[in-house]
């Protein structure tokens, strides 16, 4: 039968940067840490794009962004910066999902509030599955509202 390996670990996160090694000729430690860098600095953006969705006004928006970098835990595997960088635990697909949860959450949201957008929670929620281990509670409940409404309305 055979060890479940792709349900206990994600493989989606390390296929990118390997696409981006094969195709460029950069060597992989270096697409890999820009990666890294490059997740980190676009969190707040996912998060701000996730307010805005969720119907927050930009100042608003703004504000949580700005201290969505600063969300933090002490030595607990969370959204830290420890979690991610080169001294850290090394969470590399935890932080794909950080990056993902927002949107993800907010697309689940208009669908709820507005009744469209079920293509975009869809595979928002999708990827963000693939991301995380744990497949978190909140994006899984919210996934299956999305599915569900979908369902009765005969969307699919």
């Amino acid at each position: 039968m055979g060890f479940p390996i792709f349900h206990y670990y994600q493989h989606l996160p390390y296929l990118i940067p390997a696409i981006v090694h094969l195709v460029s000729g950069v060597g992989m430690v270096l697409v890999f840490r820009w990666t890294n860098y490059l997740l980190l600095c676009v969190f707040p953006l996912s998060m701000y794009w996730a307010m805005r969705k969720s119907r927050f006004d930009r100042t608003e928006a703004g504000f949580g962004a700005l201290v969505s970098g600063l969300i933090a835990t002490n030595g607990l595997y969370g959204l830290d910066l420890t979690s991610y960088i080169w001294s850290g635990y090394g969470l590399y697909t935890q932080l794909w999902g950080m990056v993902l949860l927002p949107p993800a959450l907010a697309a689940c949201y208009v669908v709820m509030r507005d009744g469209r957008g079920y293509g975009l929670a869809a595979l928002l929620d999708t990827a963000l599955q693939a991301h995380l281990a744990g497949k978190i509670d909140e994006a899984t409940a919210a996934y299956k509202q999305v599915v569900a409404k979908c369902t009765a309305q005969g969307h699919w």
